[in-house]
């Protein structure tokens, strides 16, 4: 009896061992695999799965005849990114002479800009323009082109910049982003007013003032304070670029202290800018500066915008909240 006793003993120890063996949320050593597997998301493992199931050293044909069969959008891009990263140049020869279809294009060039963002911009451009610029898929060229330099130039050098712009080659994709690209070369700059001053000196820019733009603007916006921007302008020529940062100027910091940018308003050229100017804040003084108001708004000519101006005020004054409410 005892002996059986002891056998029975025996038998449940081995059984208790092999239990914690199996069950990993009592045994340290084993990994619960089930977290990182509910934590891996859909997109890493497609892009798992691409980056196994397709060598990276396919040839021309394979490639072409690989594009024309593939027929889901993110697949297709994860094998086209999956082949950039294995023979660049080859995949983007392929790409330029591909029917690749209008439908995805924009989805397939943003991921093309999130690709080649880390790497060195001019060159990159250089590559991609070569490759796709005069193929019959310019428009893809155009695109990543446009999402590069609006987003990711900002690190280069601004004279730079400029030269690699005003190559007359790229009159069409500068003219897309010059605006963006004035906004990048103050970002990242200890003196933006040296940026501004390179770009009014610089020779040949067919879109300056988009250029100037963007570059005043930012100027003012990273600084917070419209001065600086706005003295930089006082003495020069009537011109877009003037007219544009003084708008922005009044949209951004005439609700705080309207009666102090309100002199500039006599230097805006253009009518539709100077209208909405008026407009906008007219209504920030009725609200934060009701004496000033009544005193500017009376010197207005007779006209539409001030009888808009007038009922809008008005109506604002007369449904302010109070303060119990």
């Amino acid at each position: 009896m005892k002996q059986a006793f002891l056998a029975l003993a025996l038998v449940i120890g081995l059984l208790s061992i092999l239990f914690l063996k199996r069950d990993p949320k009592r045994n340290h050593d084993i990994p619960d695999q089930s977290l990182s597997l509910s934590t891996f998301s859909s997109q890493q493992r497609r892009e798992s799965n691409s980056s196994s199931r397709w060598p990276n050293t396919l040839s021309r044909e394979a490639l072409h005849a690989r594009i024309s069969e593939i027929d889901d959008t993110e697949v297709l891009i994860a094998f086209i990114i999956s082949q950039l990263k294995g023979n660049e140049a080859l995949m983007l020869e392929v790409l330029g002479d591909s029917d690749l279809g209008g439908f995805y294009i924009r989805t397939l060039s943003d991921a093309l800009v999130a690709y080649y963002a880390d790497k060195e911009l001019f060159a990159s451009l250089e590559q991609i323009e070569g490759a796709l610029g005069s193929s019959g898929n310019s428009f893809l060229y155009d695109q990543i082109a446009d999402g590069l330099l609006s987003n990711h130039s900002g690190q280069e050098d601004p004279r730079e910049l400029l030269q690699y712009l005003s190559a007359p080659h790229r009159d069409h994709i500068y003219n897309m982003v010059a605006y963006d690209v004035g906004e990048q070369m103050i970002l990242n700059q200890d003196d933006p007013k040296s940026v501004v001053e390179l770009i009014e000196e610089f020779p040949d820019l067919t879109q300056k003032e988009n250029l100037l733009s963007g570059a005043l603007v930012e100027w003012m916006l990273q600084l917070d304070d419209p001065n600086p921007a706005l003295e930089h302008i006082r003495d020069k020529e009537p011109s877009p670029s003037k007219d544009h940062l003084i708008y922005e100027a009044f949209n951004h910091y005439s609700y705080d202290d309207p009666s102090s940018i309100l002199p500039w308003l006599e230097d805006i050229q253009e009518k539709e800018y100077k209208d909405n100017a008026i407009y906008n804040t007219a209504i920030d003084m009725s609200l934060n500066q009701p004496d000033q108001f009544k005193a500017w708004f009376s010197s207005l000519p007779e006209s539409d915008l001030k009888t808009n101006i007038h009922h809008i005020s008005s109506w604002l004054l007369d449904n302010q909240p109070t303060p119990s409410q």
